[in-house]
C-alpha cells in the first residue's frame, strides 16, 4: 500500500541548509520572499517524509527539460509524489514498482471552470457532475505518468489523461486539517502492466 501524508507548511522550518546546490539556484531565482520560503519549507517537508518513510533522501529531475532544481522527486527504493496547494502540502510514498501520481485542489471550482472542462476534459468527463474531482484525478493521474496536464490532448482516441478510461486506480482523499481542499491519488504497478 502507500502512505499518505498531509503537511500545514506553515510549521516546517524555512532553512535552506539542507538544500543542494541546484535547490539553493532555484530558491534564489524566486522573485518574493514568501514563494522562496515556500519551496524551502516544500522541500523540507518531503525530504523528512522520505527519510522517515525509507532512510533516504529525494533528488528532482525535471522529465521535460533534464534540470534537478525543479520537476518531479524520486527516491531509491520508492515511489513518490507531492502536491500542494496554500499552505497544504500532500506527500504520497508507495512501493518502488509503481507508478504513483497526487494532486491537491480546493473543493469548489473556480468561476472559469468551465473553459477547463471544454479544453481538457474527455467527453466522458464532461458528462461528470464534479469538474473539482475529475480535475484533481487529471492531475494525479498525469503525475502518475509524468506528464503535464497542458500536454494531453483530451479530443485523441487514446485520451491519455482520460480518468474514465484509464488503467491506473483513482482513489479521492479528504486533506486532514484542510476541510478546504481534496486530493486524489493514481496508482499502477508497473510489474502488471
Amino acid at each position: 500500500m502507500f502512505k499518505l501524508r498531509v503537511v500545514d507548511l506553515r510549521t516546517i522550518e524555512a532553512s535552506a541548509h539542507e538544500l543542494s546546490a541546484a535547490e539553493l539556484r532555484r530558491s534564489a531565482s524566486f522573485a518574493k520572499e514568501v514563494d522562496r520560503e515556500r519551496f524551502v519549507r516544500r522541500r523540507n517537508a518531503i525530504r523528512a517524509i522520505a527519510m522517515a518513510h525509507c532512510g533516504n533522501a529525494p533528488s528532482w529531475k525535471c522529465g521535460v527539460c533534464g534540470s534537478d532544481d525543479h520537476g518531479a522527486p524520486s527516491l531509491h527504493g520508492a515511489s513518490i509524489s507531492s502536491s500542494s496547494y496554500g499552505s497544504a502540502l500532500v506527500v504520497v510514498i508507495g512501493p518502488a514498482q509503481w507508478q504513483l501520481g497526487v494532486d491537491v485542489a480546493p473543493r469548489s471550482a473556480p468561476r472559469d471552470m468551465m473553459l477547463v472542462v471544454q479544453q481538457l476534459f474527455s467527453p466522458a468527463e464532461r458528462t461528470l457532475d464534479d469538474a473539482m474531482g475529475v480535475w484533481v484525478r487529471k492531475e494525479a493521474l498525469g503525475k502518475a505518468l509524468g506528464l503535464g496536464i497542458a500536454c494531453d490532448d483530451a479530443a485523441h482516441a487514446s485520451g491519455r489523461l482520460d480518468t474514465t478510461t484509464t488503467d491506473f486506480i483513482i482513489e479521492d482523499h479528504d486533506v486532514d486539517m484542510f476541510d478546504e481542499l481534496r486530493a486524489a491519488v493514481a496508482r499502477r504497478s508497473v510489474l502488471l502492466r
